[in-house]
């Protein structure tokens, strides 16, 4: 007792000296002799553990193991030996060790990290041990929130219905979602930090994939590519990616992230089908209705007709090649044979009048609808041949009768029967080689936006034009007095699905007609007028008497 006493007295002497130290530390400081009673503990430690700088005697071994409970980084129970200060009176030295503490009957909870070691005499006795702790409890806080954070973000992404996978900029995995794990058949841990070359087994593959990633990050635009991946049963999917770079605060691109979708077995119903369409062209029924009257005939040309014009419409608007092919086959199936017993029956009727002797108006009728029948026809096979990327009949063509007859069939059950129509060509003789039901579809078109932009208008006037442009260039123009063309959409007005008709429009026509205009070695844009409307012009080169003859 007297030595303890000494041992006081004499580290008393020098507390003053070390309570100005131990108030300026940023760390809990603990002086405690070899049974475990605290010397000394200044303020941090006083906060971190609950206590008044007073109690001395707190900290002993004895209550330890009583009142206190503490737990390792694992959440494993330690025993009091194995604690900051147990170890140190073991004579250990402690480095960065980690502690969660709790005294229930004080209400005192904290987690800090130690170092400590015991101080001997020059004959080796424990003189005195000392442990500093630090305060970490709110970087414990912020990992646990960060750990619920990363397994909030985990059960996201592996509730997302798609593979969901970012990259750093060379290429290395750093996010997989589980879809992604099962479809390459390798765990997050075998993937994360490794490029595709070394995750995916089919060397031109891996490439492939890291070509697309590196085009996109030097782009720096997001993109939708089509990629092919066997799967760990052995099939091949088909996946369409879409892969968006990853910037940081300054704007450089660190990486990409993005997410595919199995589209194997939409695939394959596009290509089933493609074959069912083929199919029913090759299998078209002939038409059992043969004998039906001259006047049902004609009512059916004109039935033939609206529809053609309406299929025609659609077919300007389709977004997707199947879908164009599949309404061509429709076309094919369901007008193709009635124009076909048409034209005979307007054949055989004239044939008729004739031999019967008559002659007039009616038989040149007869004629004239025989003849739209007959280019009816010929305008489903262009169509066909269009959709399907076949090559088109071209020949040398008189443009002012084009325009002439694709003016006709365009006004062809207007809905507004007030338009003034003014047709003007500066040359009849001009030539051009075209495809006369391409070219022909195209006015079509133009003639038939502009009558709808002048619907319900007043003294609506459609003025057509044919003159010379520069060197062996035709033009032709379309002009009207409708609203205009709006600013918002008049420089891209020939892009895909960009329309000026809202909802009623799919934005496919102008860019079907730019396409056909453009593979002639034309050019077609618009104006709007200096005082109302707006003024749709194409050009064609022309073509001379050589290629006439």
């Amino acid at each position: 007792m007297d030595g303890f006493v000494t041992k006081r007295a004499e580290f008393r002497e020098s507390e003053a000296k070390l309570q100005v130290v131990a108030e300026c530390m940023s760390e809990g400081l603990i002086i405690f002799d070899e049974n475990g009673t605290v010397l000394f503990h200044n303020p941090e430690s006083s906060r971190i553990l609950g206590f008044p700088p007073e109690q001395d005697g707190f900290y002993r071994s004895d209550e330890l193991s009583v009142e206190w409970q503490g737990w390792d980084e694992d959440g494993v129970l330690l025993p009091f030996d194995r604690w900051p200060i147990g170890r140190v009176l073991k004579g250990e030295r402690i480095h960065n060790q980690f502690l969660h503490a709790e005294r229930t009957d004080k209400g005192v909870i904290f987690d800090a990290r130690y170092n400590g070691s015991p101080i001997y005499g020059e004959s080796g006795e424990f003189l005195l041990g000392f442990i500093t702790m630090r305060d970490v409890g709110e970087e414990v806080r912020s990992q646990r929130e960060l750990a619920s954070a990363h397994d909030l973000l985990r059960g996201v992404t592996d509730t997302i219905p798609g593979l969901l996978f970012a990259k750093d900029r060379e290429g290395r995995m750093i996010l997989v979602n589980q879809l992604a794990e099962e479809a390459i058949g390798k765990t997050r841990s075998e993937l994360i930090g490794r490029t595709d070359a070394e995750i995916v087994d089919d060397a031109v593959q891996a490439e492939a994939f890291m070509a697309n990633d590196r085009r996109i990050m030097n782009a720096g635009i997001a993109e939708q590519v089509e990629e092919t991946l066997p799967l760990p049963t052995g099939t091949v999917a088909t996946w369409l990616s879409t892969k968006a770079p990853v910037r940081n605060a300054d704007g450089a691109v660190t990486g990409l992230v993005g997410m595919a979708v199995d589209i194997t077995a939409r695939k394959a119903a596009d290509a089933e089908l493609l074959t069912l369409n083929d199919r029913l062209v090759r299998q078209s029924a002939q038409l059992t209705d043969a004998n039906e009257q001259l006047k049902e005939a004609l009512a059916q040309s004109v039935r033939a007709a609206d529809e053609l014009r309406l299929v025609t419409h659609e077919l300007l608007h389709m977004s997707r090649r199947a879908a164009m092919g599949d309404m061509a086959a429709t076309i094919a199936h369901e007008i193709n044979q009635p124009l076909g017993a048409i034209s005979n029956y307007l054949s055989g009727s004239l044939r008729l009048l004739k031999n019967e002797g008559f002659e007039g108006p009616a038989l040149q009728a007869i004629g004239r609808a025989n003849d739209q029948c007959l280019r009816m026809s010929e305008i489903i096979q262009r169509v066909r041949s269009f959709v399907s990327g076949g090559d088109s009949d071209r020949r040398a063509e008189s443009i002012s009768v084009l325009v002439d007859e694709a003016c006709e069939l365009a006004l062809l059950g207007a809905r507004n029967n007030s338009i003034t129509v003014l047709v003007e060509h500066a040359d009849a003789d001009m030539v051009v080689l075209v495809s006369r039901v391409e070219i022909q579809q195209v006015i079509v078109n133009l003639v038939r936006n502009a009558m709808e932009a002048m619907n319900g208008a007043k003294a609506a006037t459609l003025q057509l034009t044919t003159s010379h442009g520069p060197g062996t260039i035709l033009m032709v123009s379309i002009s009207d007095n409708g609203p205009g063309i709006s600013s918002a959409v008049c420089e891209r007005l020939f892009e895909p699905f960009v329309t000026t008709k809202g909802i009623h429009g799919m934005g496919i026509g102008l860019s079907v007609s730019r396409t056909i205009i453009e593979d002639h070695g034309g050019k077609i844009w618009a104006d709007n007028n200096a005082e109302r409307g707006a003024t749709f012009r194409f050009t064609l080169p022309q073509v001379n008497e050589e290629v006439m003859e």
